[in-house]
């Protein structure tokens, strides 16, 4: 079904010490079969030619990440330097040409060896970004054996129409998964693209991007908060997320349940929301304890925390960053968890470390509300960073700290007016909102 055509590499130069900006241009003919249609041609032909573009990049990057492999005792599987090219890199289509049953691409693609290093650092530091980039490959390796099977299917299929509609369907999943993992990287970091790359992949039919723009409506992670947009994408979310779930996709079924379960989301139904976190539970989703657990009898609740501690302790001593905050969360107060501000410090902090909005925010709120520790200021002020969007939400904390003397930090109502405008200029609500009770 794939043949690959020839290589066309063009390159400038590469030393060990400096790589300089390198070209390559692939291209590919796919030979469809009776279910495709130019369009799933084009999009299975574009993800074949990718992968050949990305092989030759890391194989022309391999010895450059050894030699920096050696410098900082990290070590990187070959795998992952694929992945890591795939979430920094993007392929120009060049060329087309649809004479069925083949259909010829020719791609480019240009490797910036200032994003190399970065997406290198990214790989090693931040085990989120790192685990949505390495998933990507798989859940792609595994949509492509469906179509496989699929094709076999075709030949003592009854109904061909249903087999047609089930190809076009996961044909059109493998092309919104890239954007839908851009789309999650870039609400990781915080950054504005987040919420077109993730229209990109909901307008592909991808439930789980569907709902992510529902979250970040009601939660004001895109600009504004908006219910009417979050529940219209919660709405359009649900047959998708439920024919997902039903596959055994395990974020789906944590997702669906999450949806279930929140009021503000505006469909509301404990008994599908358990169902649902419960099927995301027995295969492995760490939130999903912690999830089904505040929706639990008190000894339910202290089961599944339980097992969500020590499963999160053995990936969390080697830093992966969804196993640090959930400990973090779960030495808070969790039931069951006997409350410890240290641990649950030493955990956020490392979450925190690998730029994790969400720790960081959990991190300020626990000097915060540390009114007893007279260094819990100094630690606020550290989570400062250039050019992160939790700054906002650590400026109104500071702000607070001085209004109410909190933390070690001095009363001073015209210190806090200084740090409270900043969170304001910065997008704070909370702030702006205290300024005006100030100024009374």
């Amino acid at each position: 079904m794939f043949k690959s055509k020839n290589l066309i590499f063009v390159f400038l130069t590469l030393t060990i010490s400096s790589l300089q900006a390198n070209t390559y241009i692939r291209d590919y003919t796919y030979t469809a079969n009776s279910l495709d249609t130019r369009e799933t041609s084009q999009i299975i032909a574009l993800e074949q030619v990718k992968i050949l573009l990305l092989n030759e990049l890391g194989t022309h990057i391999r010895h450059v990440i050894t030699m920096q492999n050696k410098s900082n005792g990290y070590s990187t599987a070959n795998e992952d330097i694929e992945a890591l090219s795939a979430g920094t890199v993007k392929a120009v289509l060049l060329e087309e040409d649809w004479k069925k049953p083949e259909y010829y691409i020719k791609a480019r693609l240009e490797a910036d060896p200032n994003e190399v290093a970065r997406s290198l650092e990214t790989l090693i530091e931040n085990s989120k970004i790192s685990k949505i980039l390495k998933n990507e490959r798989k859940e792609k390796n595994e949509a492509f054996k469906k179509i496989e099977e699929l094709s076999h299917e075709l030949k003592t299929a009854t109904n061909s129409a249903e087999l047609s509609k089930q190809y076009a369907e996961t044909v059109r999943f493998i092309s919104s998964i890239e954007s839908y993992n851009r789309g999650r990287i870039a609400r990781i970091k915080g950054q504005d693209s987040a919420i077109e790359l993730l229209k990109e992949a909901a307008n592909l039919n991808n439930g789980n991007a569907q709902y992510m723009l529902g979250e970040m409506y009601a939660y004001g992670d895109a600009g504004v908060v908006d219910m009417d947009r979050s529940k219209a994408w919660f709405k359009k979310s649900i047959p998708l997320l439920t024919k997902e779930s039903k596959n055994d996709n395990i974020e789906s079924q944590y997702n669906l349940g999450r949806l279930y379960s929140n009021p503000e989301f505006g469909f509301p139904n404990d008994k599908e929301a358990k169902n649902w976190l419960r099927k995301a539970v027995n295969n492995g989703h760490l939130d999903a304890h912690i999830q089904l657990a505040w929706m639990s009898p008190k000894s339910e609740a202290k089961r599944l925390n339980k097992i969500a501690h020590d499963l999160a302790y053995h990936l969390a001593v080697n830093n992966d960053i969804d196993a640090c905050f959930i400990l973090g969360e779960l030495y808070q107060g969790a039931e069951g968890i006997k409350p410890n501000y240290l641990e649950a410090e030493k955990w956020l902090k490392c979450a925190a470390s690998q730029d994790d909005l969400t720790a960081i925010e959990f991190l300020a709120d626990l000097y915060y509300r540390d009114d007893t520790g007279m260094q819990s200021i100094v630690k606020l002020k550290s989570l400062i960073k250039s050019n992160l969007e939790s700054n906002s939400y650590i400026y109104y904390l500071i702000g607070k700290m001085h209004l109410e003397g909190l933390g070690g930090a001095d009363r001073n109502i015209r210190i806090a007016k200084i740090w409270l405008d900043l969170a304001k200029k910065t997008g704070n609500k909370s702030a702006n909102n205290a300024l005006q009770k100030l100024n009374q």
